[in-house]
């Protein structure tokens, strides 16, 4: 029985990684900490499952299609065209269209982020200590 237990947790833990994305700390002082992040399609984005964040600032270098989950189980969709200069925010079925060249700031906030675009996507996130 242990062995079975055993094995699960560790398939648990290897399919978390294999959907887990790739982050790389690019400065991390007593002031500020920025993090360059890689997801591909089908990957979480900024942490794995349900986190939180605090305030912070993000810089979109890629195109992005995004879907964002809340402990409410509401959800929005981000799609940033890096060619346009735009970000299109789909929230309870209205949709903004805002010219951005992909950075944005964001309020602290518990979610889940998940790539649902069909390429990888690649992003800084800076937050202020």
């Amino acid at each position: 029985m242990k062995s079975i237990w055993l094995t699960l947790s560790l398939s648990v833990c290897v399919l978390s990684s294999a959907m887990a994305q790739q982050s790389n700390v690019i400065v991390d002082n007593d002031k500020i900490k920025i993090t360059q992040y890689t997801s591909k399609p089908g990957e979480d984005v900024c942490g794995v499952g349900m986190h939180t964040h605090q305030d912070h600032g993000n810089i979109l270098i890629t195109d992005a299609k995004v879907k964002t989950t809340y402990p409410d189980s509401s959800t929005d969709i981000v799609i940033y065209d890096a060619k346009k200069n735009q970000l299109t925010i789909e929230k309870n079925g209205k949709q903004q269209v805002i010219a951005s060249y992909g950075a944005f700031w964001a309020k602290g906030e518990t979610h889940e982020v998940m790539n649902i675009g069909n390429k990888p996507l690649v992003y800084y996130m800076i937050e202020t200590k």
